[in-house]
């Protein structure tokens, strides 16, 4: 996968939208249009940090988060 020539990398790929506060991300899925329907969280930084840690627990060894829609501030709390 992803460039790993043994093919044993596990990879785990994730579309992510923080917010500072628990009614944030909400507001933002509302505000971007984005579908409740698609995978990803929505949720707080300390949550999306809990999932990385229970997703490397459970044996990934790469994980690539996005940003919804490019949002500056899911970019900006992912990076702290």
């Amino acid at each position: 996968m992803l460039g790993d020539p043994d093919g044993d990398k596990r990879v785990s790929a994730l579309g992510s939208l923080l917010g500072r506060d628990p009614a944030a991300p909400a507001v933002k899925r509302i505000r971007l249009g984005v579908s409740e329907c698609c995978r990803g969280v929505a949720v707080l930084p300390t949550e999306v940090s809990d999932l990385i840690g229970c997703c490397a627990a459970a044996g990934v060894q790469l994980f690539i988060v996005s940003a919804w829609r490019n949002d500056a501030e899911t970019l900006g709390l992912l990076a702290t």
